[in-house]
């Protein structure tokens, strides 16, 4: 690991040579980026929620078809909350914003792409700020947004397959087949075969089959929806403007807005994934799979809020009940849902662990120093071999103890603090604003301050600059004041 930062230090002076010849807006071709593949491997997470086949270059309409798919998650379930404490005005003019908003940190990504020639979070940082430890914290955000995930998905496993459980044997909760307990640590021991599988190729099934089941979830609610209008009519508490706005209690919702749109951290696997990319083409495929992505959120948000209103909850799951939903669609939406996550949760898990575990191997090489096997006999040959196999076998060991045991942690964590409200704004507020927001408009300043050294900005790039600097102190004031909502929301509560 450490050749390869210390050459990619020696080229940067080349590249930032290069960029007092071109500039932030003069786009570098993804095939002459440099490699740093070893390096970019070694930290990369981003392409493993995709679930395609690097080498199977995909056209505009299926990479943003994999832009949806990592758009969509489980922030989709607090939409109909933020709906009721908005109110159906707000809550689509904020969608429309935080689509934007995506929009223009996608774009800052590219210009950071471009300035500083490299193609992956980690290695853009490093360009940024010259420093290992950037990389690492880059890594930490990552593994923090990825565990936080897996943590929600757990929190809605258990609601969905308690309702479907409840309702099937029309017990109430002091069943003990009912508790969160025994159904999350059931639903965990179906999950932990794919949470040890080392090559994501085998996961493949997962991310086809989770967004069948989203689907299903959709038109669930849709079917729902037309059949509650028809009956009861529109709920207390679904109103243009906001029903029982509380400033506190509504930015305490705000970063599943946050947490929804967050998906930056898998651009440059998508963009590589392209056929023949460019800047261009990788913002369109960007742009409609986003939109795709929006009309979900609005679709889920307004009707969800148009059932239940004031009765919403963050996790939606929650809020649903059979009398409301109707016998079939209540089964589907919380079947559909559970069986999505538990498809999905594995593919975010993957990621995480995979980069958990290079941070806490650090620089340490699994291999014997130089030695030349011509100059050993027999004996020492074999000896060697055997050290190999043993230090393999102990390897191997570890990984699954650290798989099973994050795993663990991961479900019993789910099992005693199951409030969906932590998960969603501890992830949103800080991980998925940090990716989204706070890195690539930090970056952005930091590799034109460097690359503007020797060269006078135009007044765009001027403009670029100042946006920068301004998205990233908004960035970092809605951090603050989404926390701070939330614990004043829970003590207040």
């Amino acid at each position: 690991m450490e050749q390869h930062f210390d050459q990619f230090h020696e080229e940067q002076y080349e590249i930032m040579e290069e960029q007092n010849q071109t500039g932030i807006n003069n786009e570098i071709a993804y095939e002459e980026l440099s490699g740093d593949e070893a390096m970019e491997q070694s930290f990369s997470v981003n392409s493993q929620y995709m679930g395609h086949n690097r080498k199977a270059k995909t056209n505009l309409f299926m990479t943003s078809m994999i832009v949806t798919k990592s758009i969509l998650g489980v922030g989709i379930l607090g939409l109909p909350y933020v709906t009721y404490n908005f109110g159906l005005l707000f809550t689509i003019i904020l969608i429309i914003a935080f689509y934007w908003q995506t929009q223009y940190c996608t774009n800052m990504f590219l210009q950071c792409k471009n300035l500083s020639k490299r193609s992956n979070i980690s290695t853009i940082g490093f360009s940024a700020f010259k420093s290992k430890s950037i990389i690492v914290f880059i890594n930490l955000i990552i593994i923090i947004n990825n565990f936080g995930l897996c943590f929600a998905e757990m929190i809605i496993q258990g609601t969905a397959i308690q309702n479907v459980v409840k309702s099937l044997f029309d017990a109430n909760d002091g069943e003990w087949y009912t508790q969160r307990q025994f159904l999350s640590s059931i639903s965990g021991l179906i999950m932990i075969p794919m949470m040890v599988i080392k090559k994501i190729e085998k996961l493949k099934f997962a991310g086809v089959t989770a967004i069948c089941a989203m689907s299903l979830f959709c038109i669930s609610l849709i079917t729902s929806f037309i059949s509650t209008m028809k009956n009861d009519g529109l709920a207390v508490g679904f109103t243009i403007l906001p029903y029982d706005f509380t400033f506190i209690k509504a930015f305490g919702a705000f970063p599943t807005l946050l947490l929804a749109y967050n998906w930056e951290f898998n651009l440059f696997p998508v963009a590589k994934g392209m056929d023949k990319p460019n800047d261009k083409k990788v913002m369109k495929a960007c742009s409609f799979g986003m939109i795709i992505a929006t009309c979900f959120y609005l679709m889920v948000g307004i009707m969800g809020c148009a059932i239940y209103g004031k009765e919403s909850q963050t996790n939606f799951l929650a809020s649903v009940t059979k009398e409301k939903m109707g016998d079939v669609q209540f089964y589907l939406l919380n079947g559909s849902f559970y069986v999505s996550t538990v498809l999905t949760t594995p593919l975010v898990f993957f990621g995480a662990r995979n980069n958990f575990l290079q941070l806490i191997k650090g620089e340490k090489k699994n291999k014997v120093k130089g030695v030349n096997i011509d100059s050993l006999d027999e004996k020492e040959v074999a000896l060697l071999k055997k050290q190999k196999k043993k230090r393999q076998q102990s390897t191997k060991y570890m990984y699954y103890i650290w798989s099973i045991g994050l795993f663990v942690i991961i479900t019993i964590g789910s099992i005693y603090i199951h409030s969906l409200e932590i998960a969603f704004n501890f992830v949103g507020s800080v991980s998925s604003n940090s990716i989204g927001c706070v890195l690539p408009s930090l970056f952005l300043f930091m590799l034109m301050k460097e690359g503007y050294k020797n060269k006078q900005m135009t007044k765009m790039e001027s403009l670029q600059e100042s946006l920068a600097k301004i998205f990233f102190v908004y960035s970092i004031i809605m951090s603050f004041v989404c926390l701070t909502s939330e614990i004043l929301t829970t003590i207040y509560e």
